[in-house]
C-alpha cells in the first residue's frame, strides 16, 4: 500500500494527500476527486458556512472534503449512488450535521432562489450550472468537468461577492 500511497501523495495537492489512501481508492470513480476538490478551491473561495451545491457527488468524497477543509456545507446530488450510501460515508467522516446527500435530476431541484452560495458539478453536466445559475438559484458558480482517460477543468468566470 505505501506504492499506491506514494502514487497518491502530490505536492500540488497539500490537502489531498492528508486523506487515507484506501478511503480514496475505494470511493473513486473516475478522475481523483480529491485533487479536482482541491485545485477548484483555489480559485472558488468556499468559507466555513457557506452552502454548496455539489453536482454529480459520486461517493461523496468532494462534499466530505469541502467541509473537512473550509467548513462548506454540502448539499451532495448524485443520479446514480444511492443516498443511504453516501449518508453512511458522511457519518463515517463525522460531518453528518453538514453534508447532506440526495439522489435528484438538477433541473428537478426545487431550489429557492439565492439560497446556494457555490455550485460545483465533477461531470460535464456543468451546463445544467450555467441554466441553474441564469435563473438566479445560485449566487456562485465553478466546474471541474471530467472526460474518459483524463480531465479539464473550468473555473467560472463569475466569481463569488467576497
Amino acid at each position: 500500500m505505501s506504492d499506491i500511497a506514494g502514487l497518491l501523495d502530490k505536492p500540488e495537492f497539500p490537502r489531498s494527500s492528508r486523506y487515507d489512501p484506501v478511503w480514496m481508492l475505494q470511493n473513486q470513480m473516475g478522475p481523483n476527486a480529491l485533487w479536482l476538490a482541491e485545485w477548484l478551491t483555489e480559485a472558488v473561495p468556499l468559507q466555513a458556512g457557506r452552502r454548496v451545491l455539489d453536482l454529480g457527488c459520486g461517493r461523496a468524497m468532494t462534499s466530505i472534503f469541502m467541509d473537512r477543509e473550509f467548513g462548506a456545507r454540502g448539499w451532495e446530488v448524485d443520479w446514480w449512488i444511492a443516498p443511504d450510501s453516501n449518508r453512511r460515508r458522511v457519518l463515517e467522516a463525522g460531518v453528518a450535521d453538514s453534508v447532506f446527500p440526495l439522489r435528484a435530476e438538477a433541473h428537478a431541484l426545487p431550489l429557492s432562489a439565492g439560497f446556494f452560495d457555490v455550485i460545483v458539478s465533477w461531470t460535464p453536466t456543468g451546463g445544467r450550472m450555467l441554466e441553474l445559475y441564469d435563473r438566479g438559484r445560485v449566487a456562485g458558480l465553478a466546474a471541474a468537468e471530467s472526460h474518459g482517460r483524463g480531465c479539464s477543468g473550468r473555473r467560472a468566470d463569475r466569481r463569488i461577492a467576497p
